[in-house]
């Protein structure tokens, strides 16, 4: 599979220059073998972009939510040539499919943001480990 016309890959990039990039990006792949929780696909979700993944192991909440948003996203393995359908099927999606998929995706990230997640810690962690 060839690039398509605009694509761009890149390397590490400093955090806000990361952001920046998923908010113009179209699709954000992640083939990782295994996800401790998967930080950079639900930032990937919430900026905007199409996240093309593959079944990975470990917790990657992310992986459960592209496969409710849009399993033809979601490659059926960690294979370049199921990576590159998921990819070719996210690139070619219509521009109102891309707005709803980009609108249920950030509907769905509540729990994993910042204050959900302080309020989890408060309410569940916290009294597991004073003994409460």
């Amino acid at each position: 599979m060839r690039l398509p016309s605009g694509a761009e890959l890149v390397g590490m990039l400093p955090q806000h220059e990361f952001r920046d990039l998923l908010a113009r990006a179209r699709a954000f792949v992640s083939a990782a073998e295994w996800e401790d929780f998967g930080i950079a696909p639900l930032e990937a979700l919430d900026r905007g972009a199409a996240l093309v993944c593959a079944p990975a192991g470990g917790p990657y909440p992310a992986l459960a939510l592209a496969r409710s948003l849009a399993p033809e996203f979601v490659a059926a393995d960690r294979g370049p040539g199921s990576l590159a359908r998921a990819l070719e099927a996210a690139w070619a999606a219509p521009d109102d499919r891309m707005a709803a998929y980009r609108a249920a995706a950030r509907g769905e990230l509540g729990p994993y943001r910042p204050e959900a997640s302080v309020a989890r810690i408060a309410a569940e962690v916290l009294p597991a480990l004073l003994g409460e």
